[in-house]
């Protein structure tokens, strides 16, 4: 009787390394969270409108060459179930392809779906921090089935940025496991510099 009560007590050592392990689990979960949190009371109607993406860090050598010298132009405009549809453009070169894809609104304020335009593979997008009038930093990440991207983005609503927001920029970078080689920034002007001949704006972009 007494084996069995002992049994049902349980061994104390058991306990003491179940209980180490939930606050290590809980510290975990704490931590990963506090890495993707999102812009505090987040409004989506003040995230609507205008946004030049003036920077853009990721583990995607293939989107970094893609994006050289290639200035891109955001609309976002409100949907009739409330999602957000977004027109992605080119300032230049001239002509070059538009898209347009929905970002839907999830569960949390911040916090969006999408598909890749090709393939159908998911996107998540994140708002991690914005003033709604000036700048805005986002994170999306995607899942071609084999591989995982991380895609970290610099949003402002004028071509022109402080010296502060591009170390704000380069420390959420940073804190997303990528390096500043990572890191390509739009010009400015036109002729600043010059794309691989073989590049072409793409119309498929987080």
């Amino acid at each position: 009787m007494e084996v069995l009560q002992h049994n049902k007590r349980g061994n104390p050592a058991e306990k003491m390394r179940a209980t180490v392990l939930c606050i290590a689990l809980t510290l975990f979960c704490v931590a990963y969270a506090g890495a993707t949190a999102v812009q505090k009371d987040f409004d989506l109607k003040k995230f609507l409108g205008t946004w030049h993406g003036l920077a853009t860090a990721t583990n995607s050598d293939w989107f970094l060459g893609k994006l050289k010298c290639i200035p891109c132009l955001a609309q976002l405009n409100l949907t009739a179930d409330g999602n957000i549809e977004l027109t992605r453009s080119y300032i230049w070169p001239e002509n070059s392809p538009k898209s347009v894809s929905t970002y839907a609104v999830t569960s949390e304020p911040g916090v969006f779906h999408a598909k890749t335009l090709k393939g159908g593979y998911p996107i998540e997008f994140r708002v991690l921090e914005t003033d709604y009038n000036k700048i805005a930093i986002a994170v999306a990440y995607m899942n071609d089935g084999d591989r995982k991207f991380t895609v970290v983005k610099l949003l402002s609503r004028t071509r022109d940025i402080s010296a502060d927001t591009v170390d704000k920029f380069e420390d959420y970078t940073l804190k997303k496991g990528l390096t500043k080689a990572n890191i390509v920034f739009s010009p400015k002007k036109r002729g600043e510099c010059s794309p691989p001949s073989n590049t072409s704006p793409i119309v498929e972009e987080p």
